[in-house]
C-alpha cells in the first residue's frame, strides 16, 4: 500500500454507512485493505475487517476510530519533526564551528595555521578537535534519533534517571502513569 493510505479510511467509512458492502467500499475509495499488514495501522485495519466478517460487528465504527488514531499519529509525528528542527540546526552549526574557529584564528594571525599544520602540538590539537567534534556529532545524533520515535529513551524533561525504565512499567508510580499517558 502507498504511504498515507489510511487517509482514505473516512471515505471508506462514508461508503460503508451508505450501505455498500465492505469490498465495494474499499474498491470505490480506491484502496485495498491490507492483506499482509506491516505497520500497526495495517494490522489494526486487517483485524477490524476480520472481526467484522466473523462477528458482524460494524466495520464503519472501527475504521472511523482507526482513521482518527492514524490522523492523531500523523499529527504527533509532524509535531515531533517540527520540535526536532531546532536541535538539528544547532547540531549543524556546532559541526562547522571548529572550522570557523580555525578560519578566524588564521585571520587574526597567519601563524595559527602554521602551528596547527607543522608542529606536534598542533597535530594533537587538530586530532583532539576532530575526535571531540565526532563525539559531539554522534551524541547529538543519538539524542535527536531517540526523540524521533515515541517512547524511546528517557523523557527529556524528566528528572528521573534513565535506569528507572518508566516505559516498561518499572519505576516511580508518577512516572509510570505519565509514560502510559504519553503512549496513548
Amino acid at each position: 500500500m502507498r504511504e498515507g493510505w489510511d487517509e482514505s479510511l473516512p471515505r471508506v467509512v462514508g461508503l460503508l454507512r451508505a450501505g455498500l458492502p465492505a469490498e465495494e467500499a474499499w474498491r470505490r475509495a480506491g484502496v485495498t485493505p491490507p492483506e499482509s499488514p506491516a505497520t500497526a495501522i495495517d494490522r489494526a485495519v486487517a483485524a477490524a475487517g476480520h472481526l467484522a466478517r466473523r462477528t458482524g460487528a460494524p466495520l464503519a465504527a472501527m475504521l472511523l476510530t482507526l482513521a482518527r488514531t492514524a490522523a492523531d499519529e500523523r499529527e504527533a509525528q509532524a509535531l515531533r519533526e517540527a520540535a526536532l528542527a531546532g536541535p538539528r540546526l544547532s547540531a549543524r552549526v556546532l559541526l562547522w564551528l571548529p572550522l570557523v574557529g580555525i578560519a578566524l584564528g588564521a585571520l587574526v594571525d597567519v601563524r595559527t595555521l602554521r602551528v596547527l599544520a607543522l608542529t606536534p602540538v598542533g597535530w594533537v590539537l587538530v586530532a583532539l578537535g576532530a575526535v571531540l567534534t565526532w563525539a559531539g556529532r554522534a551524541w547529538t545524533r543519538r539524542i535527536v534519533e531517540g526523540r524521533r520515535l515515541p517512547g524511546v529513551g528517557p523523557m527529556p524533561w524528566s528528572p528521573a534517571p534513565p535506569w528507572w525504565r518508566p516505559l516498561s512499567g518499572r519505576g516511580p508510580r508518577w512516572q509510570t502513569r505519565y509514560a502510559r499517558w504519553v503512549r496513548r
